[in-house]
């Protein structure tokens, strides 16, 4: 996937609280993006993304690098700890292309769970709904996890929206 083209996420796991992400139409555009996302949590909601965090979170999503085929064909997501995921992410993709003035539209969904870490540095992963267990780098799970705290990910600036006068 690549990054520009995230139009949604969403974030949970075990000690994770859901945090869904949703980049802003732009206005007057109908089928565009702001490049703005929002976020909400269980408690809060439609919060602006400051755009350092967006960057960062951005940055620290993993890089799908596979390290060791685990097995096929599980029943038993418990041996691997994907019963109950350490992280849950959904990644919602929009790409829109212009080929000979015509512009089309496609979307896309990847979901993926990770679940136990390994002694390597390795931990177990796999796409949802799948029965393929694999295992990848958990470098990139620390620095992710560091993110998700609202206060961190929120704009600090107060946004006055609709004002005609100040």
């Amino acid at each position: 996937y690549d990054i520009a083209h995230i139009t949604g996420m969403s974030i949970k796991g075990k000690n994770i609280e859901e945090i869904t992400f949703k980049q802003e139409p732009a206005e007057g555009d109908a089928g565009l993006y702001s490049g703005s996302f929002i976020f909400t949590t269980p408690t809060l909601e439609n919060i602006r993304l400051s755009y350092n965090a967006q960057e960062e979170l951005l940055s620290a999503l993993p890089t799908f690098s596979i390290t060791e085929f685990i097995a096929d064909e599980i029943n038993d997501l418990s041996i691997y700890g994907l019963d109950e995921p350490s992280l849950d992410l959904t990644l919602d993709l929009t790409i829109t292309e212009t080929v000979e003035e015509q512009t089309k539209t496609t979307t896309d969904t990847l979901h993926y769970l990770w679940g136990d870490s390994l002694e390597n540095g390795n931990i177990y992963f796999m796409e949802a709904g799948g029965s393929s267990v694999y295992t990848m780098s958990s470098s990139f799970l620390d620095s992710l996890l560091e993110l998700l705290d609202p206060f961190k990910l929120s704009e600090k600036w107060i946004c006055l929206a609709n004002i005609a006068d100040v």
